[in-house]
């Protein structure tokens, strides 16, 4: 049977789908991916194929796919054959989920970003244009804290529940958002999965 090693890569929520880049053999300089479509229980695997990657052709379930940590180092076996492995990996979204419930001092309630940007109209100057409205609320804020609450595991990589507390430099509110990203500074983005943000009557200081 035919083994193929992987490691995660990004996720494309939209579609529902987390790219997992394949082991570079010989002289391969492009990389290439594995598609797994995380819409149904358990997720099936695809070759990643096209200019755009797209999901082509199911994996065959004669194939054995070596889940990596970010090193290479392998951590499961998974397939499509769900005869030899009938427990699904877990996603990476729910992963994040899982670790947000499992952390014990979130906050009670967390607005998402329409619900934000609702609560932080009020304080939107009178008149100006809309753009301009916009660029105001995003183009004058500051981060004031930036704390790491909880560490998780997804493939044997270290992930961070982190909370960033926010302060817009015009109107002086403050707010927090959380959010979940790798441990590794090298990796770390502006967040891999969003839980929300946090606000309240106090935010103004």
């Amino acid at each position: 049977m035919k083994e193929i090693k992987i490691r995660f890569h990004h996720i494309n929520t939209g579609y529902c789908q987390e790219f997992w880049e394949i082991f570079p053999e010989g002289k391969q300089k492009q990389p290439c991916f594995i598609i797994r479509d995380t819409s149904g229980p358990g997720g099936s695997w695809r070759i990643a194929s096209g200019e755009f990657f797209e999901p082509g052709f199911e994996v065959s379930e004669e194939v054995t796919l070596i889940l990596c940590n970010h090193a290479w180092e392998e951590h499961l076996r998974v397939g499509n054959d769900k005869g030899r492995f009938p427990i699904g990996f877990p996603t990476l979204q729910e992963a994040c989920r899982k670790a947000w419930n499992d952390f014990p001092c979130k906050p009670a309630r967390l607005l998402d970003l329409p619900d934000f940007w609702w609560w932080f109209a009020p304080h939107i100057p009178q008149g100006l244009p809309s753009w301009e409205q916009d660029n105001w609320r995003d183009n004058n804020r500051r981060i004031v804290k930036r704390e790491i609450l909880s560490r998780f595991d997804f493939c044997s990589d270290e992930m961070t529940i982190v909370r960033i507390t926010e302060r817009h430099t015009e109107c002086g509110l403050t707010w927090r958002k959380y959010f979940a990203d790798w441990a590794e500074e090298d990796r770390s983005s502006s967040y891999v999965w969003f839980f929300g943000y946090e606000v309240g009557n106090d935010s103004r200081v």
